[in-house]
């Protein structure tokens, strides 16, 4: 294959990548997302103690760039009353985003 024919379905399949990713966040933004919820506890991070739960994002496709993934917690993260972003992973267990989200807390832990 010469390089132009290899250049043009670069090109086309870029734009039907970037297609499929604007329907989708036209849909999401349609919608909240179902949070379910996975987990939950308490843990110290860095001489700091927090609250922290993890959501499991159903509606997110496994293969979305990262990029886009971030952007949608970072819209979901603001919705959550008092918690901050930690984490966010894929899990093929779950076949689901992981969304990892914590509160400061006053509770000292040590001896």
């Amino acid at each position: 294959m010469d390089k132009d024919k290899e250049i043009e379905l670069l090109k086309a399949e870029k734009k039907k990548l970037q297609e499929a990713v604007g329907a989708w966040k036209r849909k999401a933004k349609d919608r909240n997302p179902n949070l379910s919820f996975v987990t939950q506890g308490h843990a110290e991070r860095g001489g700091l103690y927090y609250h922290y739960i993890v959501y499991a994002i159903e509606q997110i496709p496994a293969d979305l760039e990262m990029k886009f993934v971030l952007e949608e917690a970072k819209q979901i993260v603001k919705e959550l009353d008092g918690f901050e972003y930690s984490a966010v992973r894929y899990s093929s267990h779950q076949e689901a985003w992981l969304l990892e989200v914590q509160k400061p807390m006053d509770v000292y832990m040590g001896g």
